[in-house]
């Protein structure tokens, strides 16, 4: 079905009939007749009621019409991101991060992107959550701060910083005295942890 059917449908129906839409499809009301007639005949069914006064669309006809702002709408939005490539680095980026803990090295980042981009805003997720790699797969989010590299082959990843850990403890803890701590050293200690499923938080897959 070719476009100017969808731009025919669309008009008719915002207009109200063929006579007003001659204007602003720029044809006589004759050709356009004769397109909605070969279009009805290609499809097989009525796309409009047809009164003296008044033409409605048909059940079948506001289905057509509904995927006629659906194409025009994405139409037009592609025109726009060809627009902002030309003229530049536009539009919005959404950005979350696995762990709270990573959010002290956002404001750095959004402060170095509004230098480079400044035309790009930056929409940030304060909700600290294990399924930031799932919503950048699903276009929720464009960028996410995690702590694994992820497998997924349609994603790429760039590391940016480590964390270093660190112990923190009072004088008198009898770790203190030790020389050098690993991870089996907190083998008798509990620990508390904020977040869940176990499986996502870094510490416990890792130590």
């Amino acid at each position: 079905m070719e476009l100017k059917y969808f731009r025919l449908i669309k008009t008719i129906a915002e207009e109200g009939s063929i006579a007003n839409s001659t204007e602003r499809l720029f044809l006589t009301q004759s050709a356009l007749s004769h397109q909605l007639r070969d279009l009805e005949e290609r499809l097989g069914f009525k796309v409009f009621h047809r009164t003296r006064n008044q033409w409605e669309l048909t059940q079948e006809g506001t289905e057509l019409y509904k995927l006629a702002n659906k194409l025009f709408s994405s139409i037009d939005e592609g025109f726009n991101k060809i627009k902002d490539i030309k003229e530049g680095s536009k539009g919005s980026i959404k950005l979350s991060a696995e762990c709270q803990s990573f959010f002290h090295t956002i404001p750095s980042f959004i402060q170095k992107m509004g230098i480079l981009y400044p035309e790009i805003d930056i929409e940030l997720s304060l909700g600290a959550t294990h399924q930031t790699v799932s919503q950048v797969l699903s276009d929720e989010i464009d960028i996410a701060i995690v702590t694994t590299k992820p497998e997924d082959e349609v994603l790429t990843s760039i590391k940016v910083f480590e964390d270093e850990i660190f112990a923190v403890m009072h004088k008198e803890n009898k770790l203190n005295n030790e020389d050098y701590l690993e991870a089996g050293s907190f083998s008798n200690v509990h620990l508390l942890i904020n977040s869940f499923p176990m499986e996502g938080v870094w510490v416990y897959a890792n130590f």
